[in-house]
């Protein structure tokens, strides 16, 4: 058996396994595994793989496209590395600020804190948090009634000077 039918008997087999389409080549599939496995693929490979829309996330942090993540009955991790949309969170933050009158940083990182991405890391849980604060802060949203050091934060239309 020569080498292009072996691969051609391997990528029949990977689509009858998985149902991958058709025009995926072998080269493909074992991109998409370095990409589950969180392994480094170039930077052409990541262009080639997002032009075919089989790989989301940003460097270092891809993640399989929707298509793949439903083949492959992993449709909750998926959703775990997708995250939501900036308004999504802005939202939570505001509806539960509304609810509760006030909500301190450890407050707002409770309510946030489990529904970030799973590809981040703690550190870049707390500086999305913060960056989302900000924004709402800037867009006078929320103000803060507390301190710099420890702020409690208000809608804005509640908001006394």
């Amino acid at each position: 058996m020569t080498t292009i039918e072996t691969n051609t008997e391997l990528i029949d087999l990977l689509e009858e396994l998985t149902s991958f389409p058709a025009e995926t080549d072998l080269q493909e599939v074992i991109l998409l595994d370095r990409v589950q496995k969180q392994l480094e693929i170039t930077d052409y490979a990541v262009s080639e793989l997002r032009k075919k829309r089989l790989i989301e996330g940003r460097k270092p942090n891809f993640f399989v496209g929707a298509q793949i993540s439903q083949t492959t009955r992993q449709k909750a991790e998926y959703s775990r590395n997708k995250a939501f949309e900036k308004q999504q969170y802005f939202d939570w933050i505001l509806k539960s600020i509304q609810e509760h009158g006030s909500m301190n940083r450890q407050d707002i990182n409770k309510l946030l804190w489990n529904i970030m991405p799973a590809w981040m890391d703690d550190k870049q849980k707390e500086n999305r948090i913060r960056n989302l604060i900000t924004e709402l802060r800037t867009l006078n949203k929320i103000g803060n009634r507390g301190t710099k050091k420890d702020p409690i934060w208000i809608l804005a239309i509640e908001k006394k000077f």
